[in-house]
């Protein structure tokens, strides 16, 4: 019996001794970074590009400011669609050979989500402003719609 209470003692003492030490470990680690100059409590940072790279908080506010934002952004995008699909024109696809590629995105490395035929009737929502060149065709990206798939294509092969 007797045995059995200095085992629970002995492994009273152990656990005191564990965390006294941890807690001796974390103390140094803190008094340490505060002699190096670093919040050693902070959780979000990145390094700057910047010559000095230099470590730098971003706070929580931040990060949800940031958040918001984008999303104004992204209901003001989502606003201006909508006008545009209220008066969206009809355009012919007119395409000498085989068929014009829908993408997802205005790039001709976007993944190509359908394509069309030539003569087919589409619905024109918006065309960007830019114009350029892809091959010998110069034109721009017009956000369309055919039969229920919106997607990209050049307006060059739009009448």
């Amino acid at each position: 019996m007797s045995k059995r209470r200095n085992r629970r003692r002995n492994s009273k003492k152990n656990s005191t001794w564990i965390l006294l030490i941890g807690f001796f470990l974390v103390g140094l680690w803190l008094i340490a970074s505060i002699v190096k100059g670093v919040n050693p409590l902070k959780l979000f940072s990145f390094k700057s590009d910047a010559v000095d790279s230099k470590e730098r908080m971003i706070s929580y506010d931040s990060l949800t400011t940031l958040y918001q934002i984008e999303q104004d952004k992204n209901n003001k995008l989502s606003k201006e669609l909508d006008a545009h699909k209220a008066s969206a024109d009809l355009r012919m696809v007119s395409i000498s050979a085989g068929t014009l590629n829908m993408r997802s995105a205005a790039s001709t490395s976007a993944e190509i989500i359908g394509d069309i035929s030539t003569g087919t009737q589409v619905k024109v929502y918006y065309c960007k402003q830019d114009s350029t060149v892809i091959g010998d065709t110069k034109g721009t990206w017009c956000m369309i719609s055919n039969a229920d798939t919106e997607g990209w294509v050049w307006s060059a092969y739009l009448q």
